[in-house]
């Protein structure tokens, strides 16, 4: 008997970025997935300065393997304002910090959520909102540059960074 290889597929959290910007990619349809970045898991950020094609392997539990490539597009983004601060009434505070930090989201939804990496873009947090107000703790992480990503109903409301001190 043969075992049927995984369907693997990915989707991106933005299809077109600036450079400067991240986006989340999600791998679905396997068990474990290796991605050509080297990152091992279901959702990777990642900040490319160009247009890119991303590779995801996925392995399901009989341990056979499929791969599902995506190419994210890039652009220079010439328009004036913050490229990181989609959505002005979103606050991340205090930045710098000591690793508790709060997001305040006055237009909230229940289909909120937060996603923390860190700086090699491993997914730390993933987390649904349940209010307008939410806290986070990174003090068991080393001091660093963290990204934060506030996505509600597939929309990337937010695309910041903290600093843990």
């Amino acid at each position: 008997m043969v075992n049927p290889a995984p369907n693997v597929s990915v989707t991106t959290s933005n299809s077109l970025i600036c450079v400067g910007q991240s986006v989340i990619l999600t791998s679905s349809g396997a068990n474990v997935y290796l991605w050509s970045t080297s990152a091992i898991g279901s959702i990777i950020m990642v900040s490319p300065t160009v247009t890119t094609v991303y590779n995801v392997t996925g392995t399901n539990a009989n341990g056979c393997t499929a791969t599902f490539s995506i190419t994210q597009n890039v652009s220079i983004c010439t328009e004036f304002g913050d490229p990181n601060k989609l959505n002005p009434q979103i606050s991340i505070y205090p930045n710098p910090n000591n690793g508790l930090f709060a997001i305040s989201l006055p237009q909230f939804s229940e289909n909120t959520s937060v996603h923390i990496f860190n700086s090699l873009g491993q997914l730390l947090i993933h987390e649904k909102l349940n209010s307008e107000f939410s806290t986070f703790n990174l003090q068991n992480y080393s001091n660093g540059i963290y990204f934060i990503k506030v996505v509600a109903d597939n929309v990337l409301l937010l695309n910041s960074r903290i600093i843990k001190e």
